[in-house]
C-alpha cells in the first residue's frame, strides 16, 4: 500500500468519525462551539483587563477596559445560550430561503403571464426551496446533521474507492 493511500484511509476515517458525531449529536457540537468561541472571547477580554489594570496610565488605556468587560461579557453570553445562537442561525437562514423561495415563486409567474415555456422549472424550484426553508426553520440542527451525512457519505466512497484500487 503506498503512502498516499494509507493516508487517504485515515484522513476518510477521521472524516467519517466527524462525520457520525455530527449526524448523531448535533447539539452537542454546537455546544461544544460555543464554550470554545466563547472561551476564547472570555480570555481575549480578561487579557484587556489584565493590560488596563497593568498600566500606569489608566485613563490613557480606557479603551482596554472596555473592550475587556464587553468581552468577557459576549464570551460567557455565547458559552451559555448556545441553543438561542443555533436557534437565530436557522431562522436567519431558512428566512433567507422562504424569501427567495417567494420571488422564485413570483418571477415564475411572470415567466408564465409572458407566455415562456419554462415557467414549470421556476415554479417547481420555487416550491422545493420554499419547503427546504420550512423545514430548515423547523428543523433544529439541520445543517450540522446535512454536513455529518455528507461527511459520512463522502469517507465511505473515499475508503471504498481507495480499497478498490488496493485490490486492483
Amino acid at each position: 500500500m503506498k503512502k498516499e493511500e494509507g493516508m487517504s484511509i485515515v484522513v476518510s476515517a477521521l472524516f467519517l468519525i466527524l462525520g457520525i458525531i455530527l449526524f448523531t449529536n448535533p447539539g452537542g457540537v454546537v455546544q461544544f462551539i460555543a464554550y470554545i468561541v466563547g472561551g476564547f472571547v472570555a480570555l481575549l477580554g480578561a487579557i484587556y483587563l489584565l493590560k488596563y489594570y497593568r498600566s500606569s496610565d489608566r485613563k490613557a488605556n480606557m479603551d482596554s477596559l472596555y473592550s475587556g468587560i464587553i468581552s468577557v461579557m459576549i464570551g460567557i453570553i455565547v458559552m451559555f445560550c448556545a441553543g438561542a445562537i443555533e436557534l437565530a442561525i436557522r431562522l436567519l437562514l431558512g428566512s433567507w430561503i422562504l424569501y427567495r423561495s417567494i420571488i422564485t415563486m413570483k418571477h415564475a409567474i411572470d415567466l408564465k403571464n409572458l407566455q415562456v415555456v419554462t415557467w414549470k422549472r421556476g415554479l417547481v424550484i420555487a416550491i422545493l426551496l420554499f419547503a427546504c426553508g420550512l423545514y430548515i426553520v423547523l428543523r433544529s440542527n439541520l445543517v450540522l446533521s446535512t454536513i455529518g451525512l455528507l461527511l459520512i457519505i463522502y469517507a465511505i466512497t473515499e475508503i471504498v474507492g481507495v480499497i478498490l484500487s488496493i485490490v486492483k
